[in-house]
C-alpha cells in the first residue's frame, strides 16, 4: 500500500480494485485540504487524504474510503461500471459527431496560417492548423479546438432554451451562459459573476436532460444549497427531476463517445 515515509509524507503505491469483474486502478495521494475526497476520472480512482494526519490515521482513512467506494460501485450494473472505465473524451480528426439532431465531420488541414482557425460550413467542422504543428501530436489541440467551436455554435440554442424556461417559471436575473468541459459537474452557477456554466458533454444529451440541468442551475440563483426549498423550486419547472438525475447518473459518463 505504501513504500516510504520521508519527512512525514507517506507515498502510496498504485493499487487495483476488482468490482464485479471490472478492474480499476487506485491512486492515493496526500493533499493540503482538511477532508478526505475521492473521484473516478479517466477510468481510474483517485483518493486524496489530508497530509496533516499521522501515519495510522492516513492508513485508516485510505482504507475507509476504499471500502465506501467499493460498496457504492457494487450497486451499479455492468453498463454503469463500464461507463466509469471510459478514458478521456477526445474529438479526433475525421470524427463524425451528432449533436441535437445535427451531424458534423471534423476535417483537419495544415496551412500557412499563423494561428489555429475553425469554420463550420454545413456539416463540416474545419480546423486549420499551422504547418509548424505538422510533425507534432495534435490530438489534444484538435479536440480542444473542436469543443470550443461546437460550444460557440450551440450557445444561441442553449441561450434560447434558458430564456424560455426562465421567462415561464422564474424570471431570475443572470449574466452570461458559458460552456466548459469539466469533470464532476454538469452545471454550476457563480454568485460572483452571475454566470451559468454548462458542461460541454451535455450537448450530447437529450433536450429534456439539458432542460433539467438548466432548471437546476437557475434554481441556484435563489437557493445556494440543495435543501428542501431548492428542490421545490426545481420541481416548479421539472416535476420528474428525480428521474432526470437517475438518467445522468446512469448515462452521463457515456455522453459524447461515438
Amino acid at each position: 500500500m505504501l513504500f516510504g515515509n520521508k519527512n512525514s509524507e507517506m507515498r502510496f503505491l498504485p493499487e487495483k480494485l476488482l468490482i464485479n469483474g471490472i478492474e480499476f486502478d487506485v491512486f492515493i495521494k496526500e493533499g493540503k485540504g482538511q477532508s478526505i475526497s475521492a473521484k473516478i476520472n479517466n477510468g481510474a480512482m483517485f483518493i486524496r487524504i489530508p497530509k496533516r494526519l499521522n501515519k495510522k490515521e492516513k492508513l485508516a482513512a485510505a482504507q475507509r474510503i476504499k471500502v465506501k467506494l467499493v460498496k457504492k460501485l457494487e450497486k451499479l450494473d455492468q453498463t454503469e461500471l463500464n461507463a466509469l472505465k471510459l478514458k478521456k473524451f477526445l474529438i479526433k480528426e475525421n470524427s463524425t459527431i451528432s449533436i441535437l439532431g445535427k451531424t458534423f465531420t471534423v476535417m483537419v488541414k495544415y496551412s500557412d496560417t499563423q494561428r489555429i482557425r475553425t469554420k463550420i460550413k454545413g456539416s463540416v467542422l474545419e480546423i486549420k492548423i499551422p504547418n509548424s504543428f505538422k510533425d507534432k501530436n495534435n490530438e489534444d489541440i484538435i479536440s480542444r479546438t473542436a469543443k470550443k467551436a461546437l460550444s460557440k455554435e450551440f450557445i444561441p440554442y442553449l441561450q434560447n432554451l434558458i430564456e424560455s424556461i426562465n421567462n415561464v417559471h422564474y424570471n431570475f436575473h443572470y449574466n452570461k451562459l458559458k460552456i466548459h468541459h469539466q469533470n464532476g459537474l454538469w452545471g454550476s452557477y457563480s454568485r460572483s459573476t452571475r454566470n451559468i456554466h454548462l458542461n460541454f458533454k451535455l450537448l450530447f444529451a437529450p433536450e429534456e436532460i439539458i432542460r433539467y440541468v438548466i432548471i437546476h442551475e437557475l434554481s441556484h440563483i435563489r437557493f445556494s444549497n440543495h435543501d428542501e426549498n431548492f428542490w421545490q423550486n426545481v420541481s416548479l419547472a421539472c416535476q420528474d427531476y428525480k428521474e432526470k438525475r437517475r438518467w445522468l447518473r446512469k448515462n452521463g459518463n457515456t455522453l459524447g463517445y461515438f
